[in-house]
């Protein structure tokens, strides 16, 4: 939140960079709560608490208003009626959002506008029961010549070090994992230890689930915001994979926590990690 924002305030904080943000336990457990999970400053919490799970975005086509899976109520599709929901809509909308699709994009030397970038969408939904990469491919073939083998295995590689970075806490530890995933080999991870092996980790088949959470990622248009089309688009495309494998390891919906918690939505920092990964995509072709 912004400093202003909390003057006043009772609230519990840390500084995070020109921001602050409520502090955390070692469990990456706000201090806010209580032991029965119940937020003890409701009546009063910050305005960043008061928008979740709702994430808007205003584009030539409208506001868009997307959702966080990290809520039980919309990971499990249950919860109170949508008008209920109007209100904060309309005051989150009056405090302003991020505005999309007003300026082309630029993907390389390729500018993406609006209409254009709706067909994509529009293609890779309908394509994501079978293969995302495949469709994203067929479209970023259009602007940058790309062959779809070419960024299947850019994918696949840079799927694995993602999860080596989720599992390490240096670079080092990181290569390891990675390797260690690429080759179908144990590892030893910092959250859980020595992990086994999973034989072909980023092949299966869509579950329905997951088909409704990817869809509604797309439909977030995050892709959108900032500066790194291209680096935001990998971030989704190795979440895919990612989602194969973590739910093998672990189950779907810690899964979709651990992807909507540091790769996709509530992460921090990452904006390094979307430009190299821009750059990577860049150089390949």
């Amino acid at each position: 939140m912004d400093p202003a924002e909390a003057q006043g305030k009772a609230w519990r904080l840390e500084q995070d960079g020109p921001r602050l943000r409520l502090l955390q336990d070692a469990r990456g457990r706000c201090l806010e709560l209580s032991e029965q999970n119940l937020c003890e400053i409701h009546s009063d919490k910050p305005s960043v608490c008061r928008q979740f799970p709702f994430l808007l975005a205003e584009s030539p086509d409208g506001v868009h208003v997307g959702v966080s899976f990290r809520c039980t109520a919309v990971a499990q599709a249950v919860g109170i009626d949508w008008s209920e929901h109007v209100p904060i809509l309309e005051e989150l909308l009056a405090r302003g959002v991020p505005r999309i699709g007003f300026e082309p994009a630029p993907i390389g030397n390729y500018r993406l506008g609006w209409e254009t970038y709706k067909e994509w969408e529009a293609h890779w939904l309908r394509r994501l029961p079978h293969d995302l990469c495949d469709a994203v491919a067929s479209t970023l073939g259009v602007a940058l010549g790309l062959h779809p083998q070419s960024l299947e295995r850019l994918v696949l590689i840079m799927s694995a070090s993602a999860i080596g970075f989720l599992e390490s806490q240096d670079n080092e530890g990181a290569a390891a994992v990675a390797a260690a995933v690429r080759a179908e080999k144990e590892y030893k991870s910092t959250r859980r230890g020595w992990t086994a092996p999973i034989r072909d980790p980023f092949d299966g088949e869509m579950s329905p689930p997951a088909i409704r959470y990817l869809s509604h990622v797309i439909e977030r248009k995050s892709v959108w915001l900032g500066s790194r089309f291209l680096g935001r688009l990998l971030m989704l495309l190795t979440a895919q994979r990612m989602l194969f494998y973590y739910t093998r390891l672990e189950g779907f919906a810690p899964a979709v926590d651990r992807l909507e918690g540091e790769w996709l939505l509530h992460r921090q920092s990452l904006e390094e990690l979307e430009q190299t990964l821009e750059e990577t995509l860049l150089q390949l072709i």
